[in-house]
């Protein structure tokens, strides 16, 4: 009686091409099936599926086809009355400048001179102070763009600023 083990085989480690599991018995052959075509479908066939995408396209539409979020306009406010500050600023700074240095002090037009001076300074201090709280507001608004919010708030921080050391300057100097 025998069962297909062989002690001597399985001692050397030699199972043979299939392994120790194998049975190496010949077996007979079938003869060769001929292929068996499927019955016709009562279904119609599918229509042709659609050219492939790019891989792009088959991205979530949150992904990319979200529109734009619109500029604050809290924030370009803000920048044009920085822009506006600033520009009234540089013109006080070049009309002291150049007008009120050549003449002399005694001249009739520099009391009219400094008040008009000073009037614009008034009007560019506001201007700036203005724009800062609007930029400040404008950067808390998150369903708009942020850009012009954040320059108009850093020009009107920087001049506001520097206005405030020219003054305090001013206010120190010794006659």
């Amino acid at each position: 009686m025998s069962n297909g083990f062989d002690p001597k085989r399985e001692r050397s480690g030699s199972h043979g091409p299939g392994g120790p599991y194998r049975d190496e018995r010949p077996r007979a052959t079938e003869p060769a099936r001929p292929p068996v075509e499927p019955p016709p479908s009562p279904v119609p066939a599918a229509p042709s599926l659609p050219p492939r995408l790019p891989a792009r396209d088959l991205r979530p539409a949150y992904a990319y086809d979200a529109p734009p979020r619109p500029q604050s306009s809290l924030g370009v406010t803000s920048l044009l009355f920085g822009l506006a500050g600033a520009a009234i600023f540089v013109a006080v700074i070049v009309w002291f400048a150049v007008d009120l240095l050549d003449k002399p002090e005694n001249s009739s037009g520099h009391d009219r001179d400094m008040l008009i001076l000073g009037l614009a300074v008034i009007v560019a201090i506001l201007l700036h102070v203005v724009g800062l709280i609007l930029g400040v507001v404008a950067l808390f608004d998150t369903s708009r763009r942020r850009a012009m919010a954040v320059v108009g708030v850093c020009i009107n921080g920087l001049i506001l600023t520097l206005i405030a050391m020219l003054l305090i300057i001013g206010a120190n100097a010794k006659d």
